[in-house]
């Protein structure tokens, strides 16, 4: 592995699903956290190497991945991680309005159709250098 990201914890953006009604009525989202395709940055991440055993179950989902706030309603509910044929998803449960607003306006906007991100933090532990022409 190449000094420039050994320990080093990387930021990919990915974006939501089609949500069902049911999924919605639970106040959940699904995002698509990982692929096999070149994304943005031209890197790959092969889906079988992922280990997120430290998330599941019911890991914190947090605004802008700020753990370090004094704002609580920064964790806008919990996730879970699952494989869907090529692809690693997120389905996210956000919290009531009733207990955090912030979470409420997010799952909002997503369930009115405003175009919606969300990223997930790792730390790569073995990489390799391949085709660079991608």
């Amino acid at each position: 592995m190449s000094k420039e990201i050994e320990n080093k914890v990387l930021t990919r953006s990915v974006q939501y699903r089609e949500t069902s009604e049911q999924l919605l009525n639970n106040r959940q989202v699904e995002f698509v956290i990982s692929s096999e395709s070149v994304d943005t940055y031209r890197t790959v991440f092969v889906q079988d190497g992922g280990n997120f055993s430290r998330f599941t179950p019911k890991g914190i989902v947090l605004y802008a991945h700020d753990s370090h706030s004094s704002d609580e309603d920064n964790v806008l509910g919990y996730g879970e991680i699952f494989r869907d044929g090529n692809v690693t998803v997120g389905r996210v449960t956000f919290e009531p309005k009733e207990i955090n607003e912030k979470a409420d306006k997010i799952f909002r906007k997503i369930e009115n159709g405003t175009p919606y991100m969300a990223s997930i933090g790792f730390e790569p532990v073995k990489a390799s250098f391949g085709d660079r022409s991608l």
